[in-house]
């Protein structure tokens, strides 16, 4: 339920909206289409001159839409309506689902033909999600066949951390790609191979971090975390320590809460010379800033001398451990600091994903540089010869519908994630039923599920063993 603060700012945005379409004499589809609906029942202006419509989706009709092909129909066309009921997730949206499909059959006497058969899925696939989906009771009974037979598998995994279950697709992934190039199909994916699908954005953004650090393609998410604060700031720090550069040293100054002016007179201090304001620094030359400015700076450039001379040792994970503890470091006194639930949960929510880019850079091989350039370099998958790298499809549930790949990931499927937490009606729930039911039927051969805590019950509900990792 949206507040009174919240309902107000949307009244005021749409009436904007609406303001800036009559400045440039504008109108948009929504306003279109009523507009047709409203002069087709006054008899201003005829339905479109047509014998048949065809109108497929049609759970995902909202009233407008539906109004607006009743009126055709009146004047005489023959409509055939294709959908699924079992697919409509977007009641949010506004759309009819199931009683736009049963309203329509009982006012035209429309006749029902079941569409059973699915050139889509293998046996295994179609069985688990009719075993989920089955659970609903507001829906049109149907036992769907598999064209395709038996051939697929599914697997459920409970990986008990992000990271955990980040390492378990890589790997999954990464024996694909090597079965790929063993059998000289592709240097890397084929089109429409792999898909992970998250609840939300954010379910995927550990998956999305690892992805990037074993340079497999895949499409971006809501974000790139690695380019998110931060994680960028400790990638940045790393980097100056590997080339000297003045960047990473001033951005973590001033995530320390250093003004960009004190920053600017430090270096001038140095007569801009990056070595000499970290290995020549003193607090008497920094006076000028104050005292515990000159302090805390002083401080931050003797740690600094000691992770350049690690790092000329070759101990790089011992340089990435203590960067990273240098930024949590602050986001502990920022958390000490700050009086707002809310800031405090997103700084902690920060420090866990600092945690992981840190693992995950650990883990990576090679040297500081080229791990670095793993998570700040974008892998296109261009490659010599005639073979192509596709990307592994990183989305949510609801942007999948209508897709199809040879494997798909359905990624943290806890409790309260799916279901939402905030979904506690029959109703929200069943929706969010056919949501997870849509996921798992946009895998054609291979179907994993996996949870970080406790397991959405979709997962028991398909009747499918647990995995531990």
């Amino acid at each position: 339920m949206l507040s009174e603060h919240s309902s107000s700012n949307h009244e005021k945005l749409f009436a904007s909206y609406t303001k800036l379409l009559g400045k440039i004499d504008a109108i948009d589809f929504t306003a279109m289409l009523s507009e047709a609906v409203s002069k087709m029942r006054s008899g201003e202006i005829p339905p479109k001159d047509c014998q048949y419509i065809f109108c497929d989706e049609s759970q995902d009709m909202d009233p407008l839409q539906y109004a607006w092909v009743m009126e055709h129909i009146k004047s005489g066309a023959v409509l055939t309506m294709v959908g699924d009921d079992d697919q409509s997730i977007y009641r949010f949206r506004g759309c009819l689902g199931l009683d736009g499909m049963l309203d329509f059959k009982k006012k035209l006497g429309a006749e029902t033909i079941v569409l059973d058969v699915n050139y889509r899925s293998h046996s295994e696939i179609l069985e688990a999600a009719g075993n989920v989906i089955k659970n609903n009771t507001n829906r049109i009974r149907k036992n769907l066949t598999s064209h395709l037979g038996v051939g697929g598998r599914v697997e459920a995994w409970h990986c008990h951390s992000a990271l955990k279950e980040a390492n378990l697709v890589v790997k999954k992934i990464k024996a694909a790609i090597d079965d790929n190039i063993k059998k000289n199909v592709a240097i890397g994916l084929r089109k429409d191979e792999w898909a992970v699908l998250g609840r939300n954005h954010h379910n995927l953004n550990v998956l999305a971090m690892a992805l990037k650090i074993e340079g497999i393609p895949h499409t971006t998410p809501e974000w790139d975390i690695w380019e998110e604060e931060p994680v960028c700031f400790a990638i940045s720090l790393l980097k100056s320590i590997v080339d000297e550069s003045r960047s990473g040293f001033e951005s973590a100054l001033y995530y320390a809460g250093f003004s960009q002016k004190i920053l600017a007179r430090c270096f001038e201090i140095y007569k801009e010379d990056v070595v000499e304001f970290i290995f020549c620094s003193c607090e008497q030359d920094l006076m000028e800033l104050g005292e515990e400015n000159s302090k805390i700076i002083n401080e931050f450039t003797r740690g600094i001398q000691k992770l350049m001379r690690e790092y000329a040792k070759g101990n790089v994970n011992f340089v990435i451990r203590n960067v990273f503890d240098w930024f949590k470091r602050q986001m502990n006194l920022m958390v000490e600091k700050n009086e707002s639930e809310s800031n405090k949960k997103k700084i902690k929510n920060e420090m866990k994903l600092m945690d992981i880019a840190c693992k995950l850079l650990i883990k990576a091989e090679g040297t500081l540089q080229k791990r670095l350039q793993k998570v700040t370099n974008r892998f296109d998958g261009s490659e010599s010869g005639q073979k192509i790298s596709h990307e592994v499809y990183l989305g949510t549930l609801h942007s999948s519908k209508g897709l199809e790949f040879e494997s798909v990931w359905l990624l943290q499927m806890d409790e309260h994630v799916i279901p939402d937490v905030k979904q506690f009606t029959q109703q929200a729930i069943e929706e969010e039923r056919r949501l997870f039911y849509v996921g798992m039927t946009r895998a054609k051969k291979f179907l994993y599920i996996s949870c970080t805590k406790y397991p959405s019950d979709f997962i028991f509900e398909t009747v499918v063993k647990l995995n531990c990792s």
